[in-house]
């Protein structure tokens, strides 16, 4: 009989999104370990997940941004740009103004889960990109999975003081 060498990784995972939220948990691993692919396929069918790479990121609002267009993709749509371009451009040329965003249309509250991979290539520093995560574990009582190579983190700036007290263990 085989075993899934991965068990102990989807036990974890099922104990985590067993209990209310109150950290966030890490997936480690090197570059290529299949981190993402394990992830994606425990979560395959749900419709309460968002899954978002932080690859280049460098504010929040960028990864804002991407949450929104995970959720509602219609908007990441070419057409949809080129419209959304057109009306900025329109509202330059007779000096409109508007702050409106993504947030202020629609809302994540349907989704339970956060899937944020790719931290570690993210150009965020490690203060604002945990700060920003715990907001989501904290004030919107979200499950947030984190999938990085922490061997890449580990070298950042007060990284590991600020990772305790947002990624946790059960």
């Amino acid at each position: 009989m085989q075993t899934n060498p991965n068990a102990h990784i989807l036990s974890y995972i099922a104990q985590y999104l067993s209990k209310e939220p109150t950290f966030a948990l890490m997936i480690s691993g090197e570059w290529g370990a299949g981190k993402t692919f394990l992830v994606r396929s425990v979560f395959q069918g749900r419709s309460d997940i968002l899954y978002v790479s932080l690859n280049g990121t460098a504010k929040t609002s960028e990864v804002i941004e991407r949450l929104y267009l995970a959720a509602y993709p219609v908007f990441a749509d070419k057409t949809m740009r080129a419209l959304g371009s057109i009306a900025r451009t329109v509202g330059g040329v007779f000096r409109l103004k508007s702050d409106l965003k993504f947030e202020d249309l629609f809302d994540l509250d349907r989704y339970k889960i956060l899937v944020l991979d790719d931290i570690e290539r993210s150009l965020l520093s490690p203060q604002e990109i945990l700060g920003f995560i715990n907001n989501f574990v904290e004030h919107d009582s979200k499950h947030v999975i984190l999938i990085a190579n922490e061997n890449e983190l580990e070298n950042k700036p007060n990284y590991k003081q600020i990772r305790e007290k947002v990624v946790g263990s059960l």
